[in-house]
């Protein structure tokens, strides 16, 4: 187990930021990820990304399972000019019965956002 520290975390547990500190966020029976990311770029200015994510704890002793969900991403960005760029995103967790064991999630969540990236 592990405490991520100021930690890019969406770029390894995905967008809905359900694991930004290992050790609380799984009960201290630490996680497994196994995870498909696929990008699709139709042409220079748009990249389309989806990321698929199964968590699991690494110690489930005591619960019923140590499976805990699934997460599904999409991601849309749209580069404006070499400087700015828009972009939205979708994320659906599907909870499985570990997240409500280890006190966290009872019920599917799912959350869209929209970003502009501006560099300076």
């Amino acid at each position: 187990m592990f405490e991520t520290l100021f930690a890019t975390n969406h770029k390894y547990y995905g967008f809905a930021d359900l694991f930004t500190t290992i050790p609380v966020h799984t009960a201290s029976r630490g996680l497994q990820d196994v995870a498909v990311k696929a990008v699709y770029a139709p042409n220079d200015n748009i990249t389309v990304g989806l990321d698929v994510h199964s968590f699991h704890l690494a110690k489930s002793k005591g619960l019923s399972t140590g499976h805990l969900g699934e997460e599904l991403d999409l991601t849309l960005t749209y580069l404006y000019s070499g400087n700015v760029s828009f972009i939205g995103g979708f994320s659906w967790v599907f909870v499985a019965d570990g997240f409500a064991e280890i006190g966290r999630l009872t019920d599917d969540a799912s959350w869209l956002y929209l970003m502009t990236d501006v560099m300076f």
